[in-house]
């Protein structure tokens, strides 16, 4: 799409071009107009000028009007002082002509003098009835070729010389006031009534709106203005209802794992309350299941109680100075009895050069905790767990990989979004609520890095944790 270009400028400016345009043009205009009549009638030849000269070379010569040189001699003349000529002889037969179609030019009436009697005259040709011996030798007409300007007769003349600059200036100024008003109605009034419709569909809440472009450069900005503002409004509104969403989603799930368990509990509180002296065996093992039921409940709670202190609050990590060998060696080793319970082997590869980084160890834990929770829960039974340690680029990373079916695809953009399980592995027949990962993201982003998760080339999952190095490097 092509950038539309266009010279914009202040309405300051745009007043100060139109007011030198109304001083300057009628005034150049006149003068111009003035100067070319001027020209024109200097270098044309009066109509008075002529008839002296038909007198002298045409109407006391009959003799000569048949001759062909005199006739040369006479066209090129004619052709200089712009009129045309026709001769005919005393039988009305033509023997010369210079005059073109009548309608092609104003026709002036030449006066007549004393010594040529005129014939009935129209108003295209003068005609003359030449005499001598008082027997008809021949007829003349005679055609004003001039321009029009110079066919006007006396009266008409002293009125264009009087008060033409006037009419010109005049009209000038009324084309410069219609084009002034012309440009203030699509440069200035348009966009402005545009702005307010604007303003009050703004109020609405209604962003879909277009807007005019304008020159004048403060219209122009306040245009963008409003075209940014949209922007930004629409971009808001949209943000707001995906939150929304979020919210009743949030809520929806939260409320579902809520009521599940304490179904549960209810259920089984019932069936103990009826048969407590019947099958003591069977009261035992629902007590047992009432049990697992709250502490899925207690975590279930704890989960939300973090995430709404990271999100929320934006908790601020209290860091330290830790070396991060010796910190993942204290985590790995509260493992140790879960691990060696569901037969899974920890692989590590923690080098052992110290890698110090700055940050909150207590925090920092839960978010490792529920990276080696997820790991282990859908790792397969006799399998392995990779856990290294390395830098790259300006980070510490802590690599964790199981060897379970890894991730699904279509998960990959939503693992960490909040109380997202995925469609195959993870979900709520594995446990927990959602909201694991989704804090471990919370956790790294406050400490300054990050987490990402993607599938073994091989086999599994595999979740990285970057914590900034001290000075980035």
């Amino acid at each position: 799409m092509l950038k539309e270009h266009k010279k914009r400028l202040t309405i300051k400016k745009w007043l100060f071009l139109f007011i030198i345009a109304f001083i300057l043009l009628p005034i150049l205009t006149t003068k111009m107009a003035v100067h070319f009549y001027n020209e024109s009638k200097t270098n044309s030849i009066e109509i008075e000028d002529i008839m002296p000269w038909l007198e002298q070379n045409i109407l006391n010569q009959p003799e000569n009007w048949n001759k062909k040189e005199w006739q040369k001699q006479i066209h090129h003349k004619t052709d200089e002082l712009h009129i045309g000529i026709r001769l005919l002889n005393k039988d009305q037969k033509v023997l010369f002509s210079t005059i073109e179609k009548p309608d092609n030019h104003q026709i002036t009436k030449i006066e007549q003098t004393a010594d040529y009697s005129v014939g009935n005259t129209n108003y295209l040709l003068e005609e003359y009835y030449v005499y001598q011996n008082k027997k008809l030798a021949g007829i003349l007409y005679v055609q004003d070729k001039r321009p029009a300007l110079h066919a006007f007769n006396g009266s008409e003349n002293s009125f264009l010389e009087q008060y033409g600059g006037l009419f010109i200036a005049l009209f000038v100024f009324l084309m410069l006031l219609a084009t002034a008003a012309w440009f203030m109605n699509k440069q200035v009034l348009i966009p402005l009534t545009a702005l307010e419709k604007t303003s009050q569909l703004i109020s609405k809440q209604d962003f879909n709106f277009s807007l005019p472009s304008s020159r004048v450069t403060e219209i122009h900005e306040v245009s963008n203005g409003f075209k940014s503002m949209q922007l930004q409004l629409k971009k808001s509104l949209a943000k707001q209802q995906s939150l929304e969403n979020e919210r009743k989603l949030f809520i929806a799930s939260i409320v579902h794992d809520l009521r599940t368990p304490i179904f549960t509990i209810r259920g089984y509180l019932e069936i103990i309350e009826k048969q407590l002296h019947q099958a003591p065996e069977k009261v035992k093992k629902y007590i047992a299941t009432c049990r697992n039921k709250a502490d899925m409940l207690n975590h279930l709670v704890s989960d939300l109680f973090s995430y709404t202190k990271l999100e929320l609050y934006k908790e601020k990590p209290s860091v330290e100075f830790v070396n991060l060998n010796r910190l993942l060696d204290d985590y790995l080793n509260d493992y140790s009895a879960i691990l060696e319970e569901k037969g899974i082997h920890l692989i590590k590869a923690i080098p052992e050069g110290d890698t110090y980084v700055y940050a909150d160890p207590e925090l920092f834990s839960r978010a490792f905790y529920n990276i080696i929770d997820n790991a282990i829960r859908f790792s397969y039974k006799n399998s392995d767990i990779y856990v290294s340690l390395f830098e790259e680029k300006k980070y510490a990373v802590i690599a964790i990989r199981d060897k379970g079916k890894g991730l699904h695809e279509a998960e990959l953009d939503q693992i960490f979004t909040p109380l997202y399980r995925g469609e195959t592995s993870r979900n709520r027949k594995t446990g927990g609520a959602g909201l694991g990962l989704a804090i471990s993201k919370e956790i790294l982003e406050v400490h300054g890095g990050k987490i990402t998760a993607e599938n073994h080339n091989k086999q599994g999952a595999v979740f990285k944790l970057y914590l900034p190095l001290p000075n980035g490097s």
